[in-house]
C-alpha cells in the first residue's frame, strides 16, 4: 500500500514540474549520497532509515527534493515522516516549487490515518522553515478553516446529579480542551510560517476569521515572494555574467 502511495506521489509531483530541470546537473558528490541514501531508506530497520536522513544534513541540490518526497510516502513510522519533512523544508530554494511540494505532502497526509494531526502539525510547524509563503499559507488556511474549531467550553448542567452522567461530561469536557489545544497548535504554527498573520488570540470565529484575514493578506505575502524571487533571478543574472566574462 505505501508503495502503491509513494508511486502515486511520485506520478503527481512530476506532472507538477517539482524536479530539476535537465539542465540542472546533479554534482558527482550529490550522485554518491543519492545512491546512499536510496538503500539506506528502503532498509525496513527504522535506525538505517534514520542513519540515510542524516545524509540531508548540507543537501542544497534541488535534485533531492524528489528523493525525499517519495520517502516520505512509503515511510510508516511518523517520526521519521516529520523528520524528512522538516529536513526538505530547510532546503534553500530559488523559487517557489519546493513551498509548493511541501504543500501538496501536507495535503497528501490520510485523515485516517491513526497519528494524522501529529503528522500535519509536524508539517505546519516545519514550514517556518521555508523561503516562499504563499503556497503555504494557501494550504494550511483551508486546512485550518474548514477540518478544525475552537469550541465553546461549556457543558449543560446535570440537574440529576448521575455519576454516569457526570463522567460523560467530563469526557466531552476533555474532547473540547483537545480540540481547543489542537487548534491553538495549527494557528501558532500558521502564524510561523506566515509573516504578517496576528490572529493570535483563538475563538469560536477564529476559523472564519483566519480565512478571512488571509484573503486580505495574501497578496502581501505573495508580494514578498515574488520580491525574493526577483533578487534571486538578479543575483543569478550576475553570477553568469561573471562566470562568462571570466572565459
Amino acid at each position: 500500500m505505501h508503495r502503491m502511495m509513494a508511486l502515486a506521489a511520485l506520478c503527481f509531483l512530476l506532472l507538477q514540474g517539482f524536479w530539476a530541470s535537465a539542465a540542472d546537473v546533479v554534482p558527482p558528490e550529490d550522485k554518491a549520497k543519492q545512491e546512499e541514501f536510496k538503500k539506506g531508506i528502503r532498509n525496513p530497520e527504522k535506525v538505517q532509515r534514520q542513519n540515510a536522513l542524516g545524509l540531508l544534513d548540507n543537501a542544497t541540490h534541488s535534485s533531492w527534493w524528489q528523493l525525499v518526497a517519495v520517502a516520505i510516502g512509503a515511510e510508516t513510522d511518523k517520526d521519521l515522516r516529520i523528520d524528512a519533512f522538516t529536513r526538505l523544508s530547510k532546503m534553500p530554494a530559488r523559487d517557489s516549487r519546493l513551498a509548493a511540494l511541501l504543500g501538496s505532502l501536507f495535503q497528501q497526509v490520510k485523515s485516517n490515518e491513526k497519528d494524522e494531526m501529529e503528522i500535519r502539525l509536524g508539517y505546519a510547524r516545519a514550514m517556518a522553515n521555508s523561503q516562499f509563503k504563499a503556497p503555504l499559507g494557501d494550504v494550511l488556511t483551508e486546512f485550518i478553516a474548514t477540518r478544525l474549531r475552537y469550541p465553546d467550553l461549556r457543558l449543560p448542567v446535570d440537574p440529576t446529579g448521575d455519576n454516569a452522567s457526570a463522567e460523560a461530561r467530563e469526557r466531552a469536557a476533555e474532547n473540547l480542551r483537545k480540540k481547543r489545544a489542537e487548534f491553538e497548535d495549527f494557528l501558532k504554527a500558521f502564524n510561523e510560517a506566515v509573516p504578517g498573520s496576528d490572529i493570535d488570540t483563538p475563538t469560536k470565529n477564529a476559523p472564519t476569521n483566519l480565512k478571512k484575514e488571509w484573503l486580505t493578506l495574501r497578496a502581501k505575502v505573495a508580494a514578498g515572494d515574488k520580491k525574493l524571487l526577483d533578487k534571486m533571478l538578479a543575483e543569478d543574472k550576475e553570477k553568469a555574467k561573471a562566470e562568462k566574462e571570466k572565459k
